[in-house]
Parts: structure tokens; sequence; C-alpha cells
């Protein structure tokens, strides 16, 4: 924020005519208001083109003008909530013109005026920066004399004398952190010391542009510094070792607990188990250690996982270990051998002859994948993921020509492609 030139001292008088209209009365502001400031304006500035601002530390603000002064400038000016005097209306026709603003700050009981004398000048007869913000950027823990980068048009100039030499210098901001150089009339910031994204992510200062005698008034222009992240910090899992007790009746896919991980330079972090493991997994997002089959399948009563973290930059938290202690009675099942052939139960149902959609379901199980073997009744479907089998959309029995119907259906599983069953389906059309 440019700095507040002139905070005068507190009135405790109230004119009418300041506080009903827009303007105050000049014999008030002469005791409030000695030495307002001076500010040069360009008779070209925009509607948003910041002429100052003043210190904003939480107060109410509003501004007025001069109620004796012959050049009425309602409306052409105004203030922000954040202390920056802004431009509403072009003053192009008030080139050469001298007048009061006054800028009033109240804060509960208190209150005082910041004043200013405006002067529109032609835009080509001042000391004027390219803009009026800049923003430059540098990687966290650069070395200290690294250059802000993004500040190549960072300059001031007065058009109708660009042999003037200028003199630039930080008026307000972290100059402990930051100094300013010049290179063939190019204004240079140069770090101090490394800076960390996670203390400050940005920082402000003000630079000053003039001419030595004070000639003309002094341009400023604001700079703002972002501090680009690095990744330069691992994530950090929030327990080193986590327990849980798991049941043989809990089915697949159940989500048995949820680690968690931090990581300071906000980066995505994403969660892995060391070596893959058959019995469980964990969602790569969320952290959740979930059973990979029903719990009837784990062979043994403790497992122990390790389990850790990974941000979007690559680099791995220390491995947490998730103890399991499996409870229930193991039920006995017949292995399948990788690679062999197996069949399932024949299944025989009856059907009724106005039965369309969804016929059956088949006794299927996380992982499983269905299909019908060749050849197979053009007019039947089943969904590969649930089984389902069902009738084609259009199709429908006939008792008279169609009495029964067999068929096979392949079940493969995803998690083992390699084991492969086949299940005898027989249907029987009934009138």
């Amino acid at each position: 924020m440019i700095a507040c030139f002139a905070v005068l001292a507190v009135a405790n008088l109230i004119n009418p005519c300041f506080g009903s209209a827009l303007c105050a009365d000049s014999d008030l502001v002469r005791l409030e208001a000695d030495t307002p400031r001076v500010v040069d304006v360009p008779h070209d500035a925009v509607p948003g083109y910041v002429v100052t601002s003043v210190a904003f530390l939480g107060q109410t603000l509003n501004v007025q003008h001069d109620c004796n002064a012959d050049i009425n400038v309602t409306g052409r000016f105004d203030v922000l909530p954040n202390g920056d005097v802004i431009v509403l209306a072009t003053v192009s026709d008030l080139i050469g013109k001298n007048f009061r603003l006054f800028v009033r700050s109240i804060v509960e009981t208190e209150s005082w005026i910041d004043a200013f004398v405006l002067r529109i000048r032609h835009g080509n007869q001042i000391v004027r920066f390219l803009r009026q913000s800049y923003h430059g950027h540098l990687p966290e823990n650069s070395p200290p004399r690294s250059l802000v980068r993004g500040l190549e048009g960072l300059v001031a100039r007065v058009p109708d004398a660009v042999d003037m030499p200028l003199r630039y210098a930080i008026v307000d901001g972290p100059t402990e952190l930051f100094e300013l150089k010049t290179s063939d009339g190019m204004v240079q910031i140069e770090s101090r010391m490394p800076l960390d994204y996670e203390v400050e992510s940005q920082y402000m200062l003000l630079i000053a542009a003039g001419v030595r005698g004070g000639i003309w008034e002094p341009a400023i222009a604001r700079l703002w510094i972002h501090i680009d992240n690095v990744n330069d910090n691992s994530p950090v899992m929030d327990s080193p070792s986590y327990h849980v007790v798991v049941h043989r009746r809990y089915s697949a896919r159940r989500n048995l607990i949820t680690v968690g991980a931090t990581d300071v330079d906000n980066d995505a972090i994403f969660y892995r188990i060391e070596n893959h493991n058959h019995y469980f997994g964990i969602h790569r997002k969320n952290g959740s250690v979930f059973l990979r089959h029903s719990g009837h399948r784990l062979t043994r009563n403790m497992y122990e996982l390790h389990v850790f973290a990974v941000d979007s930059g690559g680099k791995h938290s220390k491995p947490s270990t998730v103890h399991i202690d499996v409870v229930g009675r193991r039920v006995r099942r017949r292995k399948m051998e990788r690679g062999r052939r197996e069949l399932r139960p024949l299944k025989q149902i009856e059907i009724p002859e106005s039965m369309i959609g969804d016929i059956f379901d088949l006794d299927n199980e996380y992982y499983e994948v269905f299909a019908l073997k060749e050849p197979s009744p053009k007019f039947l479907e089943v969904q590969p993921m649930t089984g389902t089998v069902s009738l084609r959309q259009g199709e429908k029995f006939d008792y008279e020509t169609r009495r029964e119907i067999n068929f096979t259906v392949l079940i493969t599983r995803a998690d083992d492609p390699a084991c492969e069953l086949c299940m005898f389906c027989c249907y029987s059309v009934v009138a």
C-alpha cells in the first residue's frame, strides 16, 4: 500500500458540511492539515488509476473535497476500503488545476484526516512508471543476491525529458529481505537471504522514482514479489504405526483403517503399500486400507503392512507399519490352481414364457468377470461385472419354438486372468 503522508491531528469538531455533503470546510481543514501532501495526477489518468493511498488500520474511509473551492471535483475521486484513492472519472478537463482532497478515517469515536493537494499535470511532463503495479517471482530457498524474475519492465520516465536521469529507492517494505539495484536504466530487485514459501508466500515493496533536486514529484509503484513453492519437503505420516482387528466374516472391499500424511509444500499426496500385497490394498487418494477379498481367504492370524505417502513431486515419506490381527474361525475352501479350468455346478432354472429383462444373477465374487461362451444364444446377454443374465431388448421367449436353452458362462478373475472357470446353465421355458 502506498505510504500515507501527512497523517493529521484528530478534530473533535464535525462541520455539518463535512458530514452531510462530501466536502469539507477549508477553515476546519486548516486546523487539521497544515502541510498537505502534494500529488501529481496525469491528465490522461483512466478510471481506476490509483492516485495515492492512506494507511489502512481497519477504519471507515470517505473522501471529501474543499467546500470553498472554485473547482467542483465531486464524483471524480473515491477511496477504496483498503485505503487506495482512485480516479472515478476522467480529469483531462482539469489540466493545470490544483485542488485539495481530504480522506477522513473513523475508528469508533476517533477520527483523523489525511489531506492532499492534487495537481492535474500533463502526463508527458511528470515522472511516471509504465505501470502502477508489478509482479515478480522468486523460487523459495534461492541463494542470497538472486534476481527477482519478471521485472524487466520496471522503469519510470518523464516522456518529454527522456534523458532526465532518475533515481530509485525502496520507500516501504521489507528492505532487510530485498535490495534495489539499477542496470542500464532498469530496476532490479535482489534477495538478501533465502526465503521460505511455507513462512511467507508473497511480499510487497513500494518503489519511488524521482529526479535529483525535487524538480518533479516522485512516482510510486507497487511491487509484489511472489515466492514460488519448491518441492523441498517430503510428506510425513501422521503416525509411525497403526493397529486394526479384522474378522474373517468381513466382505471384500471393506475399509479397515485410514492412514494419513501431511506435506508442508501443500503438494498432492498419494498412498502406497511397500511390495504388492495379495490380501490388502490401499486407496491411493484417501489412504483407506481395505480387503481385496473376503476375510475367509486370509491364511494367517497376523499381518504387517508397510504403507507410505508420495507427493506429486515424487518425494516419499518414511513408512508406517499397519499391524493387522485376524480373528474368527477359518473356513477351508478349495483353492483354485493357477491356469487350471474348473466347473461350477450346473444351474437349472424354469422361467415363464412372459419373462423379460433380467433373468437371474450368478453367484459372483469380487474381481470376477463374466462372458457368454460361444456359441451362445444371441437373444441373451450377461453383464460382465455383476454376472446378471438377461434377455436382450426386444427379444422374448416362445414356449412353442424354444422350450429349453443351454449355454455356458465363462468366468475369469481380473486379478488373476489365468484362473478360468465355466458354468453350464439350462433354462426351461414354461407356458
